[in-house]
């Protein structure tokens, strides 16, 4: 048995990846695909329990007063003055998505997020698209410069284009209800590297709330020096975690006592 233990042991060792290259411990937003939300964690969290939510972009008037603003600089204005004389717009909140992106831009970032979602799903069967929630900003020990970004709660979605081909909506993946998950990459990893437990993300508990959920992950890290949880961050971008579950599948005692039981001691 041995033998084989030790083979299983290092294919395992083979499918976790917790270097930088995981996007799960450490995330950058694609230039041109994944929306970057201007939605607080909060509100992200409050809104998800719509079943289709629209995804609206920076609306027109901050649209022109930012087209304004980089006009003016270009003509050597001060930056101070620009826009102060014009009237504050009062912002009605809508049950929406918010991004900072014109709606050019939008489109076109939604249109490659959706295509090559499908396309993964056509390929290899799986879905990547996920919503993220909040994210850990940390940094290696030796190198404090470099900080990385890890979500701290994601759930599946897609991404669908009205009749007219307008407008553009976010929804559970294949109409399941959204459930959040926890990053078990980032958990591994902070065990395993830094001696860090997480707290256990119980969506499932009717009494979850999400700020406290966050505030238990920051008592997690109080020790580490610089590390904070980023609530202002909340992207739609691509998340794999198909090695990770494979990893855990083949944890001992899963395909020793579950599958083979006549090999456990």
């Amino acid at each position: 048995m041995s033998k084989i233990t030790d083979f299983i042991e290092q294919a395992r060792k083979e499918l976790l990846d917790l270097s930088g290259r995981n996007k799960l411990v450490n995330f950058r937003l694609p230039k041109a695909k994944g929306i970057l939300l201007s939605n607080s964690a909060a509100e992200v969290f409050d809104l998800i329990k719509e079943k289709r939510l629209k995804i609206l972009p920076l609306p027109e008037e901050e649209e022109q007063e930012k087209t304004s603003k980089s006009q003016a600089l270009l003509n050597t204005k001060s930056e101070e003055n620009v826009g102060l004389n014009k009237p504050k717009i009062s912002k009605v909140k809508m049950k929406a998505l918010e991004t900072d992106y014109d709606s050019k831009a939008l489109e076109r970032r939604l249109k490659k997020t959706a295509s090559e979602a499908r396309s993964y799903i056509d390929e290899r069967g799986i879905n990547v698209l996920y919503l993220a929630i909040g994210f850990l900003s940390w940094f290696e020990d030796k190198d404090k410069e470099k900080i990385f970004k890890a979500p701290l709660a994601l759930t599946p979605v897609s991404l669908r284009v009205s009749d007219d081909k307008k407008s553009f909506f976010m929804e559970p993946f294949e109409e399941e209800e959204l459930d959040l998950h926890e990053n078990t990459s980032l958990r591994t990893k902070l065990e395993h590297e830094f001696n860090i437990k997480l707290p256990q993300l119980n969506d499932d508990d009717p009494l979850f709330d999400l700020e406290s959920y966050f505030k238990k992950v920051e008592d997690s890290i109080s020790k580490q020096s610089g590390w904070e949880v980023d609530r202002k961050n909340n992207v739609i971008s691509f998340f794999d975690f198909s090695k990770f579950v494979m990893y855990q599948d083949l944890t001992e005692e899963n395909w020793i006592n579950a599958q083979n039981p006549d090999w456990s001691d």
